[in-house]
C-alpha cells in the first residue's frame, strides 16, 4: 500500500503584506482575518415547532497590522492622515502565506479597505521592548485567491 506524502502545517510567522500593491515587510502581526454570518430564526406560521435558520448579513472583523516603529518611517501614520484629510481613497490589501522556503501557499486579498485606527506606541521608562504601531483597517471583505 503506498504512503501519501507527509505535508506539515504551515507555520505562522513567514506572511507578507501588500498595501495597494506594495509589498510591507516587517509586520510583526497581522490579526482579524475572519468573517462570519448571523443567523435569522424564521417560522412559518403553520409551523409550531420548527424554527429555520435563514443565512443573515454577512460581516468582516477590522483587520488589525503591528510593526515595530523605526524613527524615520511614518508610512502607517501618513495612511491614517490622509482618510481623516479625505485625500485617499479606499484600497486593496492581499496578505500572502509563505512555507519554509518563501513561496508563497495562499493569498488573501482584502477588498476596500480603509484605515479606521491608528494606535501609537505604548512609552515606558523602565521597559527594553521594541515599540509597537498599530494600524486598524475597515474593509468590505476577504477574497481566498
Amino acid at each position: 500500500m503506498p504512503t501519501a506524502a507527509r505535508q506539515d502545517p504551515i507555520l505562522q510567522h513567514r506572511f507578507l503584506v501588500e498595501i495597494a500593491g506594495v509589498t510591507a515587510a516587517g509586520f510583526n502581526e497581522v490579526t482579524g482575518l475572519d468573517s462570519s454570518t448571523t443567523v435569522v430564526e424564521y417560522r412559518n406560521g403553520d409551523e409550531i415547532r420548527t424554527v429555520r435558520k435563514l443565512p443573515g448579513l454577512h460581516t468582516y472583523s477590522n483587520i488589525v497590522f503591528k510593526i515595530g516603529m523605526i524613527s524615520t518611517d511614518s508610512t502607517l501614520y501618513q495612511f491614517r492622515e490622509k482618510i481623516v484629510n479625505e485625500q485617499q481613497d479606499r484600497i486593496n490589501v492581499t496578505v500572502h502565506l509563505q512555507d519554509e522556503t518563501g513561496a508563497t501557499v495562499k493569498t488573501w486579498d482584502i477588498r476596500e479597505a480603509w484605515p479606521c485606527k491608528y494606535v501609537m506606541p505604548e512609552f515606558n521608562a523602565q521597559g527594553n521592548a521594541v515599540s509597537i504601531e498599530t494600524l486598524e483597517m475597515a474593509h468590505e471583505g476577504i477574497v481566498e485567491a
